[in-house]
């Protein structure tokens, strides 16, 4: 779904599933063959702020990111517990993200959350044990 927000200076191309959060293009930057994107939260004084620096980079990471959050398979949650380096156990991908081979596609979220989706549940296991923390699933 494509709209310009109620303001009229952001074209939006993504909203969260509960409406809490939108991602977009300011206008102003459309004429750019490849612009930056902004995101909104929702809530009181929200204030669209910068999110990727190319919209190319913003649609694979939307794509990634809506594909570890699918429900079936094995997929886990974690939130980031301070200070944890995810780079010093997993290659990471040029600006959407990380991996650890290609049976494991991580999606890491402002360095607070890692959204993680294997091809089995045992190499699933192996990233749990990688990255300490409370898995939601795990």
């Amino acid at each position: 779904m494509l709209y310009v927000d109620d303001d009229g200076g952001v074209l939006v191309y993504q909203v969260e599933n509960q409406g809490c959060a939108y991602w977009g293009v300011l206008l102003k930057d459309l004429e750019q063959d490849d612009p930056p994107t902004v995101t909104r939260l929702d809530g009181l004084g929200a204030q669209w702020e910068p999110w990727e620096a190319r919209l190319s980079v913003a649609c694979v990471a939307m794509v990634m990111s809506e594909f570890v959050l699918l429900d079936e398979g094995p997929t886990d949650y974690l939130e980031l517990e301070e200070g944890t380096d995810l780079g010093r156990a997993f290659r990471r991908l040029p600006d959407v993200g990380r991996e650890t081979g290609p049976d494991v596609l991580m999606r890491e979220i402002a360095g607070e959350f890692v959204n993680v989706r294997a091809r089995t549940g045992a190499v699933l296991d192996t990233v749990r044990e990688a990255v300490p923390g409370d898995w939601l699933e795990g």
